[in-house]
């Protein structure tokens, strides 16, 4: 169960940003090229954790390294739900 819900994490994450595309467009004023660059960095960020997370679960084990990714996946996303949304310029 534990391991079906953490496989879950990284296409929810996707599969919520992929239709606000439009939207973080009108927002922020940007182009469909600055929105997809956002997606392959996010993909690049996800693939090359996988190198850094098999030696990690190597040192200290899986455990420890999975509940320290999902701590830090749980406090970024309150982070982000709790960010001021005033951009702060003029």
């Amino acid at each position: 169960m534990i391991v079906a819900l953490l496989a879950m994490l990284a296409p929810f994450s996707i599969d919520t940003y992929l239709p606000s595309f439009p939207d973080i467009a009108l927002e922020f004023n940007t182009t469909p090229l600055y929105l997809q660059q956002t997606l392959s960095f996010y993909l690049l960020a996800f693939a090359g954790m996988t190198l850094v997370y098999g030696p990690l679960s190597d040192a200290f084990g899986r455990r420890v390294v999975i509940l320290g990714a999902v701590a830090v996946y749980v406090g970024c996303s309150i982070g982000c739900a709790v960010a001021a949304n005033d951009t702060g310029c003029c």
